[in-house]
């Protein structure tokens, strides 16, 4: 048998699942762990750059404490290995899915003083910076939005983070054609 809940209700099936003989999260050899997830954040955007338009789709989960609640051990364990499966360790990880540009931020966690923001005295906003380690940072309503919505990094708040910062170098160079000829090409390099 797992666990009871601590904070919060149980849904019927978490009610169920943890009802099980067979599922046992108490001994550490048969060690077993369930997390809800609270949010999956999915973002469709367009973004206009210097560059011409580009359509981004930016993802991230998002797990919400209330009461000043923070996750415990387990659930932080958890969710650190599906923030590594994210491979958020690159500062931006893009996918290419035929012609949509798909960014997974991993997880994010918030922390409530109540219950809703509306009836928050503190809002904590936590992010992973090191193995298993959430670094929290306080927030209000209007950050809480802006982070929903990807207009700013989960990360470092940067605003409108998917801009492009590469560096273009025109170059011309001579290229020996299949038939026969040569001909100067201009080629556009990106940093």
């Amino acid at each position: 048998m797992t666990r009871n809940r601590i904070y919060g209700e149980d849904t019927p099936f978490g009610k169920w699942m943890r009802s099980q003989g067979r599922i046992d999260g108490t001994m550490p050899s048969t060690a077993f762990v369930s997390s809800d997830c609270d949010f999956i954040i999915h973002r469709y955007k367009t973004v206009v750059d210097s560059y011409g338009t580009r359509e981004v789709q930016a993802q991230m989960l998002l797990e919400v404490k209330t009461n000043g609640a923070r996750p415990g051990f387990s659930q932080v364990d958890s969710m650190w290995l599906t923030h590594l499966c994210a491979n958020t360790s690159s500062p931006r990880r893009r996918v290419l899915d035929s012609d949509r540009l798909i960014i997974h931020h991993g997880v994010s966690f918030l922390s409530l003083s109540g219950t809703t923001p509306d009836n928050s005295k503190t809002m904590e906003w936590g992010r992973f910076r090191r193995a298993a380690a959430i670094e929290w940072r306080e927030i209000s309503a209007d950050n809480l939005i802006d982070l929903m919505m990807f207009d700013i990094h989960p990360d470092n708040f940067e605003r409108n983070p998917y801009r492009r910062h590469h560096r273009t170098k025109h170059l011309e160079q001579v290229v020996a054609f299949p038939i026969g000829f040569s001909a100067p090409v201009t080629i556009t390099k990106r940093s």
